[in-house]
């Protein structure tokens, strides 16, 4: 199954997996839905995407999710 995501960091240095593209608040990036989860450890993210706070977009990315 193919999903597509958007990962954005807040200014507190924390990177989030959005299932739906948030936007930017003054201190914190939002979505209407709600659904996110905290990305604490960098090594954690996609090889190559490394959001910063500065971004003026989340940066949009496509999962693969496979059972194992």
């Amino acid at each position: 199954m193919i999903m597509m995501a958007y990962i954005a960091r807040d200014p507190d240095g924390i990177a989030y997996l959005f299932k739906g593209k948030p936007h930017k608040e003054s201190d914190y990036w939002y979505a209407y839905d709600e659904q996110f989860i905290g990305i604490y450890d960098d090594s954690d993210l996609p090889e190559g995407i490394n959001p910063q706070w500065s971004d003026d977009e989340p940066i949009e990315v496509e999962l693969k999710i496979e059972k194992i």
